[in-house]
This record gives structure tokens, sequence and C-alpha cells, in this order.
């Protein structure tokens, strides 16, 4: 009888279980060049025939997510801020705890200008982070650090530190994908990413700019959602 009553509570407690993970809505980001996970530190990769990258540091925000369905908001998280990081400690998963029908998903990479001006905060806000430069310039939206031998410099680094808020500068990109899966698998395509950059004469932007507003929108549409996940 106690054997039958355990079995019972583990059969009860494996339900709850499953219910809380189908609760859950789930974004999953994998940095990827050429079709493969980027192993950060260790691995080069060909861009061309003659030449190689490296990345050592990325991360980036991910802010304002909300879901709609027949094109009309039926969720918007709260205090929605989640700094992913990639390499070593990875963090590259955001769960909310929802169970809401939505044919489309809707978030920005980066901090809006309204969080911006409102000043520094903890958490994922954290200037502690590395991302964040001063009150009058903001917060970096994403990080990116590498080697290329593209790059005529020392050590052939570059580093692309992408941000700003105010016009005409503002890098806040908006991401939209039509689905219904609440486990979402996304696809930040570096290779696509760093075909379209210049590394020879744009490697190293740490500021506001025109070139990082430029650089912001290339980098948005390195976003994709995988083919399974539609």
């Amino acid at each position: 009888m106690i054997r039958f009553c355990a079995i019972i509570f583990i059969l009860i407690g494996f339900s709850v279980y499953l219910k809380a993970q189908n609760h859950n809505l789930v974004l999953q980001f994998n940095p990827k060049f050429h079709q493969e996970i980027v192993q950060f530190d260790e691995e080069y990769y060909s861009i061309t025939e003659k030449d190689s990258v490296q990345f050592d540091i990325f991360r980036c925000y991910i802010s304002n997510i909300q879901l709609l369905k027949n094109g009309k908001s039926v969720y918007k998280e709260k205090d929605s801020y989640h700094l992913l990081s990639f390499g070593e400690n990875p963090k590259n998963e955001i769960k909310i705890p929802i169970d809401i029908a939505f044919d489309q998903i809707e978030m920005q990479i980066g901090i809006d200008s309204l969080t911006n001006v409102s000043g520094a905060f903890g958490g994922a806000l954290d200037p502690t982070n590395g991302m964040y430069w001063t009150w009058q310039n903001g917060y970096i939206n994403f990080k990116l650090e590498g080697k290329s031998t593209l790059c005529n410099t020392r050590n052939h680094e570059f580093q692309y530190h992408i941000g700003g808020y105010q016009f005409p500068f503002s890098t806040i990109q908006t991401l939209k994908f039509h689905t219904s899966n609440p486990s979402i698998s996304i696809d930040i395509l570096l290779d696509k990413f760093m075909e379209n950059l210049n590394l020879s004469t744009t490697n190293h932007i740490m500021s506001p700019s025109t070139n990082a507003v430029e650089i912001a929108k290339s980098f948005a549409n390195s976003f994709i959602l995988e083919t399974n996940e539609k």
C-alpha cells in the first residue's frame, strides 16, 4: 500500500512538473556561423578563402517582449529587460511563466529611450554588467568583440559596442516573428552580420554614431526564426 501511494505521489508530481513546463514561454537564442553554433575563444571560422574571424565577447539586450493574436496585443511583459551573454557562463534563454494563445511575438534589441533617461537600474540593467556607458549615452544595446585577419588593428582586434537612444543616433531595433509555438528558437547568423561589415575600415565602434545605426540595422537582420519553429 505504501509503495502504491509513493508511485501515485510521483506521478502527481511529474504531472504538475509537465504542466508547469507547458505554461512557460521559452526563447532560446543561438549564435551561429555557417550553420554551426559559435565556439567562443576557440575556433576560427573562414570568412573568405584566406581570412578568418574569432569571437571573444558577445552580449546583447532583449527587451519589451509582447505577444499578439490576430494583430492585437494579448500580453506585454512587465519590466522586460534581459541581458543575453554567450561564451563563458552563457545565458541564452529567456523563460516567462505564461500560458496564452498567440500567433506573433515582438521584442526589441536594446534598451528604449525612456529607460535610458530614467537612469541605471539593478538586475539586467546594473552598470556592473559592463553594458552601460554614461547617463548621456545610456546603455550598450549589444557588444561584439573578437579578432579577424581582415582588421588592420593591434592583434587584429575588432570591437563593436553599439548603442545610442537619442535622435538621430537611436539604435534600438524591433524584431517580429510569426509563430504560435511557446518554445521558440532564434538563430543569430553572425556570418551574415560579419559579411556586411568592412572589417578593414570599420572595426572599432564605441559610441553612438551614424555607423552604429547602420550596424544595428544589419545586426537585427541576422536574427531569424528557426524553420522548424514556424
